[in-house]
């Protein structure tokens, strides 16, 4: 997998974003579809672009559990029919989480899987026959979005380890492109991961928030991303 990093300030990211009242997952996320929407064909330009916005369950529903407890939420935008400019897509954005991020849609949704889950019939197919028809209900399922956006948040440190970490960094496998984000001190990761040689999106994105002021410093696992970035570890 090609992994791109880019590092920011996280009070700068912050200032940019409340700039357009924005949360920093909401203005990260308009930012990202505009990037993606930037690189479509036009025949692609027909369709909305979706970002899967993975959310922690704890927030709703406290739990000490230490396995994964998140639901998926889609964000989607038709550039076609509506401008393609940051100060109409936040808006947007902004209403799609306001929206989907409540209670009773999130509790309506764990109830619908638990109810698939529990009906007796579902049950009684064999798991020879459940594992395939999982597959394409998951192979349908990732037609529907174009990218995923996970921001998991704050990472907290002791105090007596703190001064000894500079930053985190997080990142899943993912077979289309996946961006993952935390946060330690001002310091501010958002890396994305691809099993594709091409990175435009990835530059296309960290461009859009060099572009806004921001100081982006990006890495990566392999050399030549340097180069296709502008020749520079900074842009």
């Amino acid at each position: 997998l090609r992994v791109i990093s880019g590092r920011l300030s996280v009070r700068q990211l912050l200032d940019e974003a409340h700039r357009y009242g924005a949360t920093l997952t909401e203005y990260l996320t308009a930012q990202l579809m505009l990037s993606i929407h930037d690189g479509m064909s036009v025949r692609d330009k027909k369709r909305p672009v979706v970002i899967n916005v993975p959310v922690d369950l704890r927030q709703f529903f406290p739990s000490q559990s230490a396995r994964n407890f998140f639901a998926i939420i889609n964000i989607k935008y038709d550039f076609l029919n509506h401008p393609a400019c940051l100060e109409d897509l936040i808006p947007s954005v902004r209403a799609s989480f306001k929206k989907k991020l409540t209670m009773e849609r999130i509790s309506a949704k764990l109830d619908n899987l638990l109810a698939l889950e529990r009906n007796p019939f579902m049950r009684a197919v064999p798991l020879m026959l459940k594992v395939p028809i999982l597959k394409l209900a998951n192979y349908i399922s990732e037609r529907h979005y174009t990218a995923t956006f996970s921001n998991l948040g704050r990472v907290l440190m002791p105090d007596a380890a703190s001064p000894y970490i500079e930053y985190f960094d997080v990142f899943n496998s993912t077979k289309g492109v996946q961006a993952c984000s935390c946060s330690f001190g001002d310091n501010f990761l958002i890396s994305f991961t691809s099993p594709f040689d091409q990175s435009d999106l990835q530059c296309r994105f960290f461009r859009r928030l060099s572009a806004a002021g921001l100081a982006v410093e990006i890495s990566s696992n392999l050399d030549q991303t340097q180069k296709e970035v502008g020749g520079d570890a900074s842009l």
